[in-house]
């Protein structure tokens, strides 16, 4: 007699000798530690012949040839254990899961009349009604890919790298992708491909937006899947629906990230943000964080005093300094043959009204060159990828505190920089057309020069950085309040903290 196999809604969590028939949707190992040397378990998800899924959890030591699942085959399972989900992130619906004990059988299954369910995908505009703990399948098309970026997440180095997806409707969705997920979006980036690129994100994390309730979707460890323009089903048909209508191109920003990838811990400003210019912030001599559209016009600072040799210690980033052939850290007490090279660089910027010098920390450095300190090769001439940043508009985000008034020559600390090429002639009208002589700065430091948030002194005390440049007034001020709200949003998804006497950079807590 042919076994009886029962379906996902008939598992009983009291009964393991049942045998049950499903496809394998998704299988991953999940390791002991990065370096992948030790399989922690084995992690599979299942649909029956109903089309109900299932999650399949395979303890590290039982993990064997026989139980390595190949995504799309059909399996014959008998004699599992059905546990409570305990995931905080689940695969599936449902309360119970499966696993494998030592007396679990698999056999494959030769027949070609199992259904075949591989994909639950989303709409996007139902992405904010559904359960943020349960992982999700969506497709669109790639209308936006950010750079690279890499962070510190708990003292560990991890990647990440934004794009915005496109379902046929012209709704969007921003993507945030970490680790390993990075290398398959990443031959995208600055790629001449005419046809569109269309990505299916199997099993990604919602993530909601408290302030703005914006969905995201995000990338989950290893249970995340990224397929790029296949040619199943799902993929041939979305291709068809789309060559009917307008297709926007691809674009590649080397920017800062558009996503959000959670708030850092820290003293938040008590002033509230505003979009200004800099010479209100001087005249006016206000304290706190300030969002300022302006044009670099020039690196003040010697190549020599481009980097700095930090802790490599995670989390300290504290520059150190060289004690009998050794490095010592201040901070943590740490001592070192060598440090970790980091940027800190001193460029000169201007709007319609004003002139300031400004300090880049590595992080923002790093976004706009996509270039480690240590990879950039000096020379005796300023580098291309130096020389590029010059004519360049850019929102910067500026922490002003009182201690910048008593030297007007001190570079203001930079918190966060953000590309918003299309709204950057709203509030600089004519600016990038302005001849670059105009605005020349050839300032260099001197030779005391302090390693604090203070920033870098210039040898030309007299200049002020709110001297009124020639040229069109500030236009700025005709903008609706609805525009500024757009952009203080964009900027409100990551918070750097700032401590009294110095700029740190905090990195977020937890990885997305």
């Amino acid at each position: 007699m042919a076994p009886m196999y029962v379906l996902v809604e008939e598992l009983d969590k009291d009964h393991t000798s049942v045998a049950i028939r499903l496809r394998a949707v998704r299988t991953y190992n999940v390791w002991y530690s990065r370096g992948r040397d030790q399989i922690k378990s084995r992690e599979c998800v299942f649909h029956d012949e109903a089309g109900s899924y299932i999650h399949l959890h395979i303890p590290g030591k039982s993990v064997s040839p026989k139980n390595d699942f190949v995504e799309g085959n059909v399996y014959c399972i008998k004699k599992i254990l059905v546990v409570a989900h305990w995931y905080c992130y689940k695969t599936c619906e449902g309360e119970y899961m499966m696993k494998v004990f030592s007396e679990t059988l698999v056999k494959p299954y030769k027949g070609c009349d199992f259904p075949r369910y591989m994909y639950r995908l989303k709409p996007f505009e139902v992405l904010n009604t559904l359960d943020a703990n349960i992982l999700v399948d969506v497709i669109g098309r790639v209308v936006e890919i950010y750079s690279p970026l890499e962070k510190m997440i708990n003292g560990r180095p991890s990647r990440l790298i934004d794009f915005v997806i496109e379902d046929l409707k012209g709704n969007q969705v921003k993507c945030t992708v970490w680790d390993d997920h990075v290398e398959k979006v990443k031959p995208f980036f600055k790629s001449d491909l005419l046809d569109p690129v269309v990505v299916l994100i199997q099993m990604g994390r919602i993530k909601l937006v408290e302030k703005s309730g914006e969905v995201k979707i995000c990338s989950s460890y290893d249970a995340t899947k990224l397929l790029f323009n296949q040619n199943t089903l799902e993929f041939v048909e979305f291709r068809n629906s789309l060559s009917m209508q307008q297709q926007t191109p691809l674009k590649s920003i080397t920017s800062n990230s558009t996503s959000s990838y959670g708030t850092t811990s820290g003293v938040e400003s008590s002033t509230k943000m505003q979009i200004t210019t800099l010479s209100e912030i001087f005249s006016k001599r206000d304290i706190g964080d300030f969002l300022v559209p302006c044009k670099i016009i020039g690196i003040e600072s010697d190549p020599n005093d481009w980097y700095y040799d930090s802790c490599p210690k995670p989390n300290c980033n504290k520059k150190l300094e060289l004690n009998s052939g050794m490095y010592d850290c201040g901070k943590c007490g740490g001592r070192f043959v060598k440090g970790t090279l980091r940027y800190k660089l001193k460029i000169r910027v201007v709007d319609v009204n004003g002139t300031a010098p400004l300090l880049l920390w590595d992080r923002d450095v790093l976004e706009l060159l996509c270039l480690k300190a240590d990879e950039l090769k000096v020379t005796t001439k300023v580098p291309k990828d130096i020389r590029n940043l010059k004519g360049r508009g850019l929102f910067f985000k500026i922490s002003v505190k009182s201690e910048t008034f008593d030297n007007l020559d001190n570079a203001v600390p930079v918190l966060q920089v953000k590309h918003f090429p299309e709204m950057f002639e709203t509030y600089c009208p004519g600016l990038i057309q302005h001849n670059d002589d105009e605005f020349s700065s050839k300032l260099q430091l001197t030779q005391d020069d302090s390693d604090t948030n203070e920033g870098f002194f210039s040898d030309y005390p007299t200049e002020s950085p709110i001297a009124a440049t020639p040229g069109k007034q500030d236009e700025a001020g005709n903008e609706t309040e609805a525009v500024k709200r757009s952009l203080l949003d964009e900027f409100s998804s990551i918070q750097p903290s700032m401590k009294k006497k110095e700029v740190v950079v905090k990195m977020e807590n937890e990885k997305e």
